[in-house]
């Protein structure tokens, strides 16, 4: 007769991203696994003590957040729930081993939620001199890094970080003076920002990263990828791509007027927080994606956001898009007034004769906070854009 084992344990992460963890039916995240490999509905794992086991996948359902599956030539049977708990998620585990294996599976199972809440918990992160430059993390694999546009913080990017948490070791970043990260006494320069990604790279011990940035965050992406692509695995642009680099002087320089006006007048970030969000919504936008922007723009001081600006509008170099020879995904929303879908199409087409992977798409729905306002739409693309890489 078969015991019955069941663990449980709450995972401080939205059910989709456990889902999109344990769903894959892929088990190569569980401590105890040396290696799996997905055969169809097969999985043939070989275990850190040397045995080997194949097991079938009998059930899926992403609806019901269940998997269901079996030894192969055994009666053993095992399945995985994952239930909404608030912003949370609370997974069980159920097996049915022999009475002398109970203990040793209880064991295996414990220790595999207890993998899945590591892998999938966001962390704080801080690089160089006294830790001056700060970022939240979550996941384990190949460097991926986050960047957020003039008016955000690294906090714009949480549902990218529980998507990408699967597959890589994904860091969203606070630029200088922004969010959690020290404020330098000398100017914001793009000089200075790639310095820090590359203190990143080396501080975590990575050759190369993904890129991942939104409006100023695409541009510094993609100046960051012209100047070291040797550095740059892939790289990801939504909501812009050329900056002002391309800008007219005088088209800059007003740019910066109507902006550093309203400071000048005794304005901050946080007062001009929501006329920022009409200016930016897309028609669909949910008031919780509006208060996560607002209160992210609110915690922007204004000594950083003018620094910002300044650096933003004076552009030393154009983007040479001869070296941008590295995979390239371009996104942007459909409704995006700043960064147009027919314009960032036309930098895809400029970087097609570069590149021989470059994909571009428009996400429905979305405005200019297109990661923030259609999140599951970006991720689809993001994680399908990484998935498929040249190895």
């Amino acid at each position: 007769m078969r015991q019955a084992v069941e663990v449980s344990r709450t995972i401080a992460a939205p059910p989709w991203a456990v889902w999109g963890l344990i769903g894959r039916f892929d088990l190569g995240w569980h401590p105890d696994v040396a290696d799996c490999r997905i055969e169809g509905p097969l999985r043939h794992l070989r275990m850190a003590d040397g045995s080997q086991i194949t097991e079938h996948l009998h059930y899926r359902s992403a609806t019901q957040g269940r998997l269901a599956y079996g030894i192969q030539g055994s009666d053993y049977r095992a399945e995985l729930l994952c239930q909404p708990e608030g912003d949370a998620t609370h997974v069980i585990w159920r097996a049915n081993p022999e009475p002398d294996d109970a203990g040793h599976v209880r064991s295996l199972l414990d220790r595999g939620l207890a993998a899945i809440a590591h892998r999938l918990e966001l962390t704080e992160v801080r690089f160089g001199p006294q830790g001056r430059l700060a970022g939240v993390g979550a996941g384990q694999g190949s460097l991926a890094i986050l960047l957020h546009g003039i008016g955000g913080t690294k906090e714009n990017w949480r549902d990218q970080l529980f998507a990408l948490a699967p597959s890589h070791r994904a860091i969203a970043l606070d630029m200088q003076g922004y969010g959690d990260s020290a404020e330098t006494e000398v100017p914001m320069t793009l000089a200075g920002l790639i310095d820090d990604l590359s203190l990143v790279l080396s501080q975590t011990g990575a050759d190369q990263a993904h890129l991942i940035g939104l409006s100023f965050g695409a541009w510094l992406a993609a100046s960051y990828a012209m100047i070291h692509p040797e550095r740059v695995a892939s790289l990801t642009c939504s909501g812009g791509f050329l900056g002002m680099t391309e800008a007219p002087e005088p088209v800059r320089a007003n740019f910066l007027s109507l902006r550093l006006q309203p400071l000048d007048a005794g304005e901050s970030p946080a007062s001009l927080a929501a006329a920022v969000w009409d200016r930016l919504k897309g028609p669909v936008a949910t008031s919780k994606v509006e208060q996560a922007f607002l209160a992210s723009m609110r915690a922007i001081p204004a000594s950083a956001y003018r620094k910002a600006l300044h650096c933003f509008t004076s552009p030393p170099f154009a983007l040479d898009f001869s070296r941008l020879t590295m995979p390239v995904l371009t996104m942007t929303g459909a409704h995006d007034t700043l960064a147009s879908p027919a314009e960032i199409a036309g930098v895809a087409e400029r970087l097609r004769a570069a590149s021989p992977h470059v994909r571009h798409e428009v996400i429905e729905g979305a405005g200019h906070l297109c990661n923030m306002e259609q999140p599951h739409r970006y991720n689809r693309h993001l994680t399908s854009f990484l998935k498929g890489l040249p190895r």
